[in-house]
């Protein structure tokens, strides 16, 4: 099942071709089962920093979009139905 779901993150890489795809998805999951010796703490460790890098760029690119798009959202409407 890791596979599949290793494959379809993979894909949306839109990467040279089925191969290249299929080699990346081949070269994650040996390495997530090479350093799984090294037990969930040492793993969660070392994944950590990657998924806090993670959620601040989508922050900044999210607050960033809002400011240039869309900031009035931010406004408060009194009495107005929300449309």
């Amino acid at each position: 099942m890791a596979h599949v779901v290793v494959e379809h993150y993979t894909d949306g890489l839109q990467l040279h071709g089925a191969g290249t795809i299929i080699g990346v998805a081949i070269a994650i999951l040996a390495v997530l089962f090479l350093i799984q010796q090294f037990g969930t703490a040492t793993v969660g460790y070392s994944f950590a920093p990657v998924v806090a890098l993670f959620f601040i760029f989508n922050s900044v690119i999210g607050i960033y979009n809002i400011a240039k798009y869309s900031p009035s959202i931010f406004k408060v409407r009194r009495g107005d139905p929300i449309t």
